[in-house]
């Protein structure tokens, strides 16, 4: 099966033109105080975002969608970072229709258990952000929807991935039972390092061999080095099955991701690699090739001289 290829939008349909922008009726089209044209480019980058995303050749894009009360303490300096990138909720079918027709899958994180309800109509499959990835209530809501999911492990030491998948499900007479959820439903692990950029001597893509006693492995690498090839290419060659990369527009915009994430080109020639490094894996089988069977007959015989076989 091919390698899993996401494009990381995350926010980056966000940069501060004018400022950051306040909320005001999230559910509205006409969003509270943010103005008519802004709104409408945020919305068409993030249509753009999609666009390249396809053309690129990806499978999936995906965005992120959370709410700046429900991950820090109003008005803390994170909480003025995300404040302004929360993104529409009716923006989800729009950007659910735009994958569609661009012929890649629309993925959307979610951070809390009001979010995956949000996200669940649009999505064939949940991701959970690595930070999120010890918030056991929301997994175990993920994990109710019935859907695969895809958790980034980043910041989690040995202990934490041998507790990850582990957890206390209900029962059908309501009492917990504990189980490994990734046995009802299709669970990938990614590796990661949560640093932006991470420092290429923090990749340890060595940890795609975790393996504990429970048998779970890492399947995949959430990469947020600032080399558009290098780690996708050897994640693929450790064998993963699904890589996600961070791109945005242009480095050159303002906007707490956009300086760490890939460009178009970059996110196109990171697929173009991924697929030819598939490709050049083969099978495994040592066999003689197609384009070696015209140098058979030049072998080195026993004692003779090489073209004197058959």
């Amino acid at each position: 099966m091919s390698v899993f290829v996401v494009a990381e939008a995350g926010s980056n349909w966000y940069a501060g033109e004018n400022g950051p922008w306040t909320r005001g009726d999230e559910h509205g089209v006409s969003s509270g105080h943010i103005s008519g044209e802004g709104y409408r480019r945020r919305l068409m980058r993030a249509m753009e975002l999609i666009e390249c995303a396809a053309a690129a050749g990806v499978d999936a894009c995906k965005f992120q969608l959370f709410r700046a009360d429900d991950l820090y303490p109003k008005d803390s300096e994170h909480w003025h970072t995300v404040k302004p990138l929360e993104m529409p909720l009716e923006w989800l079918p729009i950007l659910s229709a735009e994958c569609q027709n661009r012929g890649i899958e629309f993925m959307c994180s979610a951070f809390s258990e009001a979010m995956v309800d949000a996200v669940d109509p649009w999505v064939k499959r949940h991701k959970i952000a690595s930070l999120e990835a010890t918030d056991k209530s929301l997994i175990r809501h993920v994990v109710s929807k019935g859907k695969p999911i895809i958790l980034s492990t980043g910041a989690l030491d040995s202990a934490q991935m041998h507790d990850l998948r582990f957890e206390e499900m209900p029962s059908g007479n309501g009492t917990a039972l504990g189980m490994d959820y990734s046995r009802v439903v299709p669970t990938t692990l990614m590796h990661c390092t949560t640093a932006y950029p991470c420092p290429p001597d923090e990749a340890n893509l060595l940890a795609l061999y975790f393996h504990d006693e429970m048998g779970r492995d890492c399947d995949g690498l959430s990469d947020h080095t600032l080399d558009p090839v290098v780690a996708p290419v050897l994640a693929v060659a450790l064998g993963a099955t699904v890589i996600e990369k961070h791109f945005t527009l242009s480095r050159q915009l303002v906007g707490p991701d956009h300086a760490y994430a890939i460009t178009p080109p970059e996110l196109s020639e990171l697929v173009r690699c991924v697929r030819l490094a598939e490709r050049m894996l083969g099978d495994g089988v040592k066999r003689v090739q197609n384009s070696e069977l015209v140098w058979r007959k030049f072998q080195h015989q026993d004692g003779g001289l090489r073209g004197e076989g058959k």
